[in-house]
Order: structure tokens, then sequence, then C-alpha cells
């Protein structure tokens, strides 16, 4: 939040000042994009007359992340795996709020290398130690054709788990893509031909 960009542009991080009375969009990759409430905006200053508020957008590896088991009441999310390694952190105005009364939306593009996931948000433990866990608490998943759309009542970090069994490589992802372009193209003209069969013979 108090990071001042100097010189080379930084790739995956997005900082700007909003109108809290305005909704927000903002892209910190290609990849990702964060869509923010003015509802959420003005929660996150609190009392504060401000009407600007700071926005911090960004794209980290979930390898700075140090994963410990969670609490026995809560269900464990194992076997699972952080889509890409990639973790957004949304932070806005001077307070990190839970329950939001309008949830942020992440978007996390995919190319069909999974077949699904499970929005999450990361939970640090009561030891305060660095340590925590995924949790997809308050997160609601949309799975599309080509995105994964997170709906989350809090800011903070957030990722997409997904189980690596059923994953393909992004490399795999396109060559099906193709071999799906090619089929429809190969699909119409013989249609097309059954067609004029069809009237024929009649």
């Amino acid at each position: 939040m108090t990071c001042k960009p100097r010189g080379r542009f930084m790739r995956g991080i997005k900082q700007l000042k909003v109108d809290s009375l305005q909704e927000v969009d903002v892209s910190p990759t290609f990849e990702h994009r964060v869509h923010i409430p003015s509802s959420a905006l003005q929660e996150s200053i609190g009392n504060v007359s401000e009407v600007d508020v700071l926005v911090v957008a960004s794209v980290i590896n979930s390898s700075y992340f140090k994963l410990t088991p969670p609490p026995k009441n809560r269900r464990l999310l194992g076997g699972l795996e952080v889509f890409r390694d990639s973790v957004i952190c949304v932070l806005a105005g001077n307070r990190a709020v839970e329950n939001l009364s309008q949830p942020i939306t992440l978007t996390f593009k995919h190319n069909k290398e999974v077949e699904n996931g499970t929005c999450v948000f990361w939970k640090e433990t009561s030891a305060k130690d660095g340590t925590g866990y995924w949790s997809n608490e308050g997160c609601a998943t949309n799975y599309k054709a080509h995105e994964f759309i997170c709906s989350c009542k809090r800011q903070r970090f957030f990722a997409v788990l997904v189980n690596p069994g059923i994953s393909v490589t992004k490399a795999d992802a396109d060559k099906l893509n193709y071999i799906t372009y090619i089929g429809s193209g190969l699909s119409a003209p013989f249609a097309l031909i059954s067609l004029f069969i069809y009237i024929y013979l009649q």
C-alpha cells in the first residue's frame, strides 16, 4: 500500500486512487481481473471523510504462503493445488474488511486445462507466525468456458484450487482447442453436402 513505483514498469501490480462512490475494475495482468463495488470501497475506509481511496491489486506466487492444517471443525481442501500458482491480492482503503455487503469479483482466465476449481481465500492461523490455509468460506465459484469467476465478501488474498490429477498443461489445452476448431471446420461443409443430397433426393 505504501510502495511508490519508480522507473521501470512493474508487471503484475496495479495501484490507483479511485472515487469511493464509484465501482472500480482493475486488471493486474491479462489473465486476472478484479471488480470492486462502491459499497466495498466505502466500507474499507470506515468513518474517514475522504472520498478517494487507494486500491492495490497484484498477482503473486503461491509459494510465499506457508500452509498449515486447518482446524478440525473445518473441511480440509486437501489434494488440491493453486491454479497456475497464482494468488490475487486485493487491498483497498486503510483496513481489511470481512463480510462485505456486496462481494468483490475476481476473474482467473484459463485455457480449459482444468475441468473445475474452487475459489478460496487465505486464512491466517491464530498463531500469528505467518502460517495459514486456503478456505472457501464466504466465496462462491462460477466456472465458465474460459474463466473462473470468484465472488468473495472480503479483501486480501485469493486463489483457485484445482485437482492436479485431472488437469492438463497449457500446451496440451491449446492442442485440444486446435483439434476442436479443425473438427468444427470439417463438419460444416459435410453438413452442407448432406443437406444438398437430401434436397436433391426429394
